[in-house]
C-alpha cells in the first residue's frame, strides 16, 4: 500500500478512535490541536496516554494503532452489529 495512503487511513482511524474515547468519558470533543488537548486532560485514562504515545512517537505503528483502537472500541461496548440504529436502546 502507498505510505500516503497508509498515512491518511492512520490519521482517520485515529481521530475516530480520540472522539470515540472523548465520548465514552463524557467530555467535551475538539479537532486538530484541540483533539489532542481534551486527550491530555484525561491524564488517568490510560487509553488516552496510548493513543498520546502513538501519534507523538513519529513511527505510527498502524498495528499499534489497532491494538489501542481495539481497545478503545470494547471499552465504549464493542463493535456495531447488524441492526443497529443510532439513538435505539
Amino acid at each position: 500500500m502507498d505510505p500516503a495512503e497508509k498515512f491518511a487511513i492512520s490519521a482517520d482511524v485515529f481521530t475516530q478512535a480520540v472522539e470515540l474515547l472523548l465520548l465514552h468519558e463524557n467530555t467535551w470533543l475538539g479537532k486538530g490541536k484541540w483533539m489532542v488537548r481534551r486527550l491530555d486532560q484525561l491524564p488517568q485514562n490510560q487509553l488516552a496516554r496510548q493513543l498520546l504515545a502513538w501519534a507523538g512517537s513519529g513511527k505510527h505503528d498502524e498495528l499499534a494503532l489497532a491494538r489501542i483502537t481495539s481497545e478503545v472500541l470494547r471499552q465504549a461496548g464493542g463493535y456495531v452489529m447488524e441492526g443497529f440504529v443510532r439513538g435505539s436502546r
